[in-house]
């Protein structure tokens, strides 16, 4: 059986990063929602992901030390950054 290819996603909007969990679930994907930079980078150097999908703006580490952690760990992971404006945000909660 293939392994599947696993997702780390990491929003400080908890239930929004379980949301899109949830989607690539759907279509295949493993994945790990976390709800903050700190605990994506305890996770980043804990275990191994094929792709990370961050926020960019979160309070206790930002998505671009979480794309900096990951890019150290391995240089060749796609990381995509989300950075979506408070009115969108506020529209979709």
């Amino acid at each position: 059986m293939p392994e599947l290819t696993r997702v780390l996603i990491v929003d400080d909007h908890l239930e929004m990063a379980k949301t899109l969990a949830d989607a690539l679930g759907d279509r295949g994907y493993a994945t790990v929602a976390v709800g903050s930079g700190r605990e994506a980078i305890q996770r980043l150097e804990a275990e191994d992901f094929d792709a990370v999908i961050t926020d960019l703006r979160m309070s206790d580490a930002d998505g671009l030390e979480v794309l900096a952690t990951a890019r150290r760990l391995s240089p060749e992971r796609p990381v995509i950054v989300m950075n979506y404006p408070e009115r969108i945000k506020a529209f979709y909660m």
